[in-house]
């Protein structure tokens, strides 16, 4: 009631004049404009509401939630209950990095540090070892969603072996660093970084000096497979730049553990799929990248391509790198072609290897398939209102997110060696506009 009071007491007139300030402020720091007639305005339309959403809602100390945030149309109606769910979360904050949009990250890395102590000593209690492993779906203290959890143990066969999203958080802590370092420091960087590879240390045994991920998963689509791309695409981008960041903070100890943990990192697995009726027959020989090296559960139990995360978000492959050809021979061969859910990254993964046609139009078909406007917002697998079949129960913010992230992978790629232009941007198409890369902001204009 005191904060309440107190807002009541302003000067509304003073209170406009801020406002207006602010949001002069907030749409100068990035831009995206296109020529009127551009057939790409959805996306520009999509990468706006993705900021707009996220200044009206990421202010607090808590990060908002993927489904509703605070656009709610009734009261508190959320199919996916009431956890965060870290793969969708996600795509609502990389494309802040690049917008410039930094104190909203900043929120939503603090849940994770302030959870951590919690989440440790939960790691030692049901896992019998040290090392830090964070939920899939953890409420903002720490804890598993309740129906996922039994006794503190996951029990939902999507997410126990769920790992993958750990070493992620490290990667965007890692690239937020680099980009605002004042905002995140090295030291919670290493600290969580550390965590996550003691326990990837501790929970996987050594086969012939590697690390051999068993009875793990590839993502919520493959369960008890060994050897998951994901996982080790993770390992394999985070460990090296772990490293890397502690030599340069003078972290001696730090970066002893992080050079023996990158020695021990197993390669990505290669392979031909043969899939037939839901089911990974075999993975034969080839040098294509595959999900996993084995499958104890060959069932199909989600919409997710683990083995093209070697190409986003962890940039182990794509234009410009090694194995372009493999990376490429992948994303054709991927079994999920259409983005048809809101965490879907086909138009992300086009753009990071060069495929300018082909991601706009993927981006464009994933504006399609989301896209409830004006009165439904973006949608994503979930009830939707008795009322009106077409309006979801809430508005979904992971469609938005991988929309703005694919238009800014379009038109910018950066890396620690530097950065690149219109990478992937159609050659028929103008544009103007101001983002934000590792070495400070961008600006461009093509006609």
């Amino acid at each position: 009631m005191q904060s309440i009071r107190a807002v009541l007491a302003e000067d509304a007139d003073a209170l406009s004049v801020s406002d207006e300030a602010f949001w002069d402020d907030y749409w100068s720091r990035s831009y995206i404009e296109l020529e009127r007639t551009s057939r790409l305005q959805p996306l520009r339309a999509a990468w706006y509401l993705n900021r707009f959403f996220a200044a009206c809602s990421m202010e607090g100390r808590y990060p908002p939630k993927f489904n509703g945030s605070c656009f709610l149309y009734e009261y508190d109606r959320r199919y996916w209950g009431g956890a965060y769910w870290f793969q969708n979360m996600r795509l609502m904050y990389w494309p802040l990095l690049k917008s410039g949009d930094w104190d909203y990250v900043r929120h939503f890395i603090d849940m994770y540090l302030k959870a951590a102590p919690a989440v440790s000593a939960r790691c030692a209690r049901i896992y019998g070892h040290e090392g830090l492993v964070f939920p899939e779906t953890m409420h903002f203290w720490g804890a598993a969603r309740r129906d996922d959890a039994k006794e503190g143990h996951l029990v939902n066969p999507y997410i126990k072996n769920h790992f993958e999203g750990s070493l992620e958080l490290v990667w965007m802590m890692l690239a937020f660093h680099a980009q605002a370092p004042s905002l995140m420091d090295a030291a919670a960087v290493l600290g969580i970084g550390r965590g996550v590879g003691t326990f990837f240390m501790n929970h996987f045994p050594l086969r012939d000096g590697k690390l051999f991920l068993a009875q793990s998963a590839a993502l919520e689509t493959w369960w008890e497979v060994e050897q998951p791309a994901d996982q080790i695409a993770g390992l394999r981008a985070v460990v090296p730049a772990l490293a890397a960041l502690a030599d340069r903070e003078g972290q001696h100890d730090d970066s002893a553990f992080f050079r023996r943990l990158q020695s021990q990192l197993p390669e990505l697995p290669r392979g031909v799929m043969r899939f037939q009726d839901g089911r990974m027959e075999a993975i034969d020989q080839g040098r294509l990248f595959v999900p996993a090296a084995g499958f104890a559960h060959p069932q199909k139990e989600n919409y997710e391509d683990p083995e093209l995360y070697a190409l986003w978000p962890f940039g182990l492959i794509g234009k410009g790198l090694a194995d372009y050809g493999e990376a490429m021979g992948t994303f054709k061969a991927r079994l999920h072609e259409e983005p048809v859910y809101g965490w879907s990254q086909t138009a992300i993964w086009a753009a990071r290897l060069g495929l300018e046609e082909e991601a706009a139009e993927l981006a464009l078909a994933h504006f399609s398939h989301a896209a409830r406007l004006p009165g439904g917002l973006f949608a994503s697998p979930g009830y939707a209102l008795g009322r009106a079949g077409s309006i979801p129960d809430c508005g979904y913010f992971d469609a938005p997110g991988a929309i703005a992230t694919a238009l800014q992978e379009m038109l910018l790629q950066d890396s620690t060696e530097g950065y690149e232009i219109l990478p992937a941007w159609p050659k028929d198409e103008s544009v103007r506009f101001r983002l934000h890369a590792r070495t400070g902001p961008v600006a461009y204009e093509v006609n």
